[in-house]
């Protein structure tokens, strides 16, 4: 939807009507220079897919996903890659039961989800309600 939107830096979702989506895989992916992101008025109930939704967004420094539904998401992974400049994402609410039985005994959830992010300080711990 906004992928290699290079120039975007910010995004008001409000009014975007995605119930009917199931893959939101790479949905800002290289928007480099996109700063925050506001996930919370979408209703994201069914979908399954948001692997690399974030990756390369370089200058992404914060992201609100709370109240995000996430019960039928199984794939997720990359979700933050290379998001260097993340600084706080609370991922508390995220509900990945629908993902645990297809990672690795190698990889947790939030491994895959975080996979080289270098500089988010404070991560709170995902919660599999």
């Amino acid at each position: 939807m906004f992928a290699n939107c290079s120039g975007l830096e910010e995004v008001n979702l409000s009014g975007l009507d995605i119930s009917l989506c199931t893959n939101m895989a790479s949905m800002f992916k290289e928007c480099k220079k996109l700063k925050s992101v506001d996930l919370t008025p979408l209703n994201t109930s069914n979908v399954t897919n948001m692997s690399s939704i974030f990756t390369l967004c370089e200058s992404l420094e914060s992201v609100n996903v709370k109240g995000l539904n996430t019960s039928n998401v199984t794939l997720m992974n990359n979700l933050f890659d290379r998001c260097y400049s993340l600084r706080s994402v609370d991922i508390s609410c995220l509900r990945l039961t629908s993902i645990m039985p297809m990672i690795s005994h190698q990889y947790s959830a939030i491994a895959i989800a975080f996979r080289r992010l270098c500089s988010a300080r404070a991560i709170r711990r995902i919660s599999s309600k």
